[in-house]
C-alpha cells in the first residue's frame, strides 16, 4: 500500500511538472531589488523599443552606491552613499516558444542568450550573457541543473531550478525561477562561490504587487537623499519632443551631459554651460534618446527624449 501510494505521488509530481504552463518574464510594470557588491539596485521595465525588428523591453535602474569604511572595507547600509539614476542596462525578450530570454546589453545592438528555462535534471548551464566558462567563476568552469521543482509566487505555479555552482561545502545552490530570474541577480554574470553574499536579489514586484520571496514582503524601492536635493534646483531639458536641439537649464551642479541611443551606445558628451542654457544637438535620425546628467557630488539622472 505503501509503495503504491508513493508512485502515485510521484506520479502525479512528473505530470505537474511536465504539464504545468511556461510563465515568461513580465513586459511591464515589475521590477527588480538586488545588492551587488557595494552597490543596491532598483531595476524597472520602463518601456518598449525595437531592434533589429524585433520587440525588446528596457531596463532602467537607480543605484544606491554605498562608501565602504573601516579596515578592512565594510558597506554599511546606513553609511554614506552616492545616488545614480535612471541608468539604461539593457533590453530583453521573451522566446516563449523555447522557454528562453534575450538580451542585448547597453551599447550593442545583437541579443545573446539570458536565461534558459528549457533544462533538465544533469544539464549544465549553456553558453550565455550570465555564463561563459572562458572567464573566471571561482574553483568551477561548469554550473549544473541538480534539481527542479516548482514554486507557487504571486498566485501562479513557476518552475525552479537549483544549479550546483560551487564544489566547496556551506555555499547554497543558485535558483532561476520561470518570469523571475536568478535569486543572485538579475543581470550580473554567476559566481560559483559567492563569497560574503556579494550577489543577492532581495525582491521582485508586478503591478505593484510583490512577487518574491512572498507576497507579504515589504519590497521598499531605495530612497537616497540626493533626491530633496535634485527636486529643489531641477535641471530641465526642453522641447521634448525636439527637431534635433535640446536646450538645458543652467545648474551650477552640473558637471558633464551625455547622449545615448536607445541601445545604451554614446553619442555625444559636452561640457555645460553652469551659468546659461546648453544646447545639445541631435545630428542623428529621429527616434529615441537618452541624456544623461552627471553632478559635481557623483549622482546621475537621464532623460529620454524624441527626435521627430
Amino acid at each position: 500500500m505503501k509503495k503504491t501510494l508513493l508512485y502515485l505521488i510521484l506520479l502525479f509530481s512528473v505530470h505537474f511538472l511536465v504539464a504545468q504552463a511556461y510563465v515568461p518574464f513580465p513586459t511591464s510594470n515589475a521590477s527588480w531589488k538586488e545588492s551587488v557588491g557595494c552597490s543596491i539596485f532598483d531595476i524597472s521595465i520602463v518601456d518598449d523599443t525595437i531592434i533589429n525588428g524585433l520587440t525588446y523591453h528596457t531596463l532602467v535602474a537607480h543605484e544606491k552606491e554605498l562608501h565602504p569604511v573601516g579596515n578592512p572595507p565594510n558597506c554599511h547600509p546606513l553609511g554614506s552613499f552616492t545616488m545614480h539614476y535612471n541608468l539604461y542596462f539593457g533590453a530583453f525578450r521573451n522566446d516563449s516558444v523555447n522557454k528562453k530570454v534575450w538580451f542585448v546589453p547597453p551599447g550593442d545592438t545583437l541579443d545573446t542568450l539570458l536565461y534558459d528555462f528549457n533544462l533538465s535534471v544533469g544539464d549544465t548551464l549553456p553558453i550565455g550573457y550570465k555564463y561563459d566558462p572562458s572567464v573566471n567563476r571561482l574553483f568551477q568552469d561548469t554550473i549544473t541543473v541538480v534539481a527542479i521543482d516548482s514554486v507557487n509566487l504571486g498566485g501562479v505555479w513557476r518552475k525552479r531550478y537549483a544549479l550546483r555552482h560551487c564544489p566547496i561545502s556551506g555555499f547554497n545552490d543558485i535558483y532561476i525561477i520561470e518570469g523571475i530570474g536568478s535569486t543572485q541577480s538579475l543581470l550580473e554574470n554567476y559566481y560559483s562561490c559567492n563569497y560574503s553574499n556579494l550577489l543577492g536579489v532581495e525582491c521582485t514586484k508586478e503591478n505593484g504587487v510583490t512577487i518574491y520571496p512572498n507576497s507579504s514582503y515589504q519590497c521598499n524601492v531605495i530612497v537616497g537623499l540626493e533626491t530633496t536635493e535634485i527636486k529643489k534646483q531641477e535641471v530641465k531639458l526642453y522641447p521634448n519632443p525636439t527637431n534635433g536641439s535640446i536646450f538645458i537649464t543652467e545648474h551650477e551642479q552640473l558637471e558633464r551631459i551625455q547622449l545615448f541611443n536607445i541601445q545604451g551606445k554614446l553619442i555625444k558628451e559636452i561640457q555645460p554651460n553652469r551659468s546659461s542654457e546648453t544646447v545639445l544637438n541631435i545630428e542623428g535620425s529621429p527616434g529615441i534618446y537618452l541624456i544623461r546628467l552627471r553632478m559635481v557630488d557623483g549622482s546621475v539622472t537621464s532623460s529620454k527624449v524624441v527626435k521627430q
